[in-house]
Parts: structure tokens; sequence; C-alpha cells
């Protein structure tokens, strides 16, 4: 993802332009792969029903557990992937996959061969669903946040306050006026909050009327 920096010279509106095409294409690519993950697991969930090898309600019971443990780890999932995150998500899956296994095999009393393969549907379900649907989460909070401050009173006094308090700030934001784009994005506010909290330079001095 494209990261701001008001230390540098600000991106143009071409520039803006380009890099929202470009997401508006990736975000397009992750929904077409989430689609064809989705239809893939289904014809695995169908074919174990209409084989025998699976009841009804253990179909339904498996894929729904399945689906709202993906949509919670990606719902939790930070906008930037980390590392520490992969460890987690492989305790879950293979959590997921020894429960279904369990449910399917001795709760339910299926047969073994349709339970181990509906564990490895359901571990695939929570692998997948979880890191596409944390990309396009990304993808889209992104987007949202290239739109300019225009009428928000309130982004436009964090502005103001940031641009009273920090010259570097305030000589990015006559940056941009000078290449015609007066109008920050969200995601420039977000990155000079960001730049705030972990500049030592910035920590380092002292607001108005503050005593040291």
């Amino acid at each position: 993802m494209f990261q701001f920096d008001i230390l540098c010279e600000p991106p143009t509106a071409a520039q803006l332009k380009q890099f929202r095409s470009e997401l508006l294409v990736k975000r397009r690519t992750l929904l077409k792969y989430a689609g064809l993950s989705d239809c893939l697991h289904l014809i695995i969930f169908c074919a174990l029903y209409f084989s025998g090898l699976l009841s009804g309600q253990a179909v339904l019971g498996v894929a729904v557990s399945s689906i709202v443990v993906a949509l919670l780890l990606a719902s939790r999932q930070a906008p930037v992937q980390r590392r520490y995150d992969i460890p987690l998500l492989a305790i879950v899956t293979i959590l997921m996959l020894l429960a279904s296994y369990g449910f399917l095999a001795y709760g339910m009393e299926q047969p073994l061969s349709g339970s181990l393969v509906a564990a490895i549907a359901s571990g695939s379900v929570v692998v997948l669903g979880c890191l596409l649907g944390a990309q396009v989460k990304t993808v889209f909070r992104t987007i949202e946040e290239l739109q300019p401050i225009v009428d928000d009173q309130q982004a436009q006094r964090e502005l103001q306050l940031l641009s009273h308090l920090f010259a570097e700030i305030r000589n990015y934001r006559q940056q941009a006026s000078e290449i015609l784009r007066p109008n920050l994005t969200y995601a420039e506010l977000s990155a000079m909050k960001t730049w705030v909290k972990t500049s030592d330079y910035s920590l380092s001095r002292e607001l108005p009327g503050k005593k040291k």
C-alpha cells in the first residue's frame, strides 16, 4: 500500500488518481478470488452432502462455523498484515480442523472420510476467508481515506491545529497547495497524526501553555 510521508513532497492529484485506480483494480481482483474461493468450497460441501458422506445438518454446521471464524479473524486483522498474525491464524486453523473433525466424526457420528474432508475444507475456509477478507477490508478503507477533506469541519480543525504546532506539517500543506491540491486527504491527515505520535522530534516539543 502507498504510504504518505509528510517529510517528503506530497503526491500530485494525478498520482493520487493513479493510485486510486490501482486500488480499484486490486479490489475487483480480490473480490473475484473471494468469489472463486466461495464457489469451490460450496462445491465441496455440496459434493459431501449429495454423495451421502455427510448429512445436511453436518454440512450446514461446519460451513457456518468456519465462515463465522473467518469473519471474526478478518475483522480483527490490522490494515497491514503483520507477521505475528500468522501464528494466530495457524493456531485457530488447526483448532478448527480438530474441532470440526471431532464434532462431525464423534459428535454427529458421520463417516470418517466425509468428516476428514469437511474438516480440511473448513480450515481452508478459515485461512482464505481471513486473508482475503482482511485484504479487501484494507483496500476498501484505503479507497475511502483517499477522499479529500472538504466539508468535514472536525478534520479541518485537526489539520489547522497540527499545522500550527508543527512546521513540517505547515510545509507539507504549503507544498500541496503549490501543486494545486489545497484539500488534503484523510489518509494524509492520518499520516500526520501517526508522525506526531511516533516522531521523537515531535514528541520532544512542548505544547503551548504547558510548563516543563
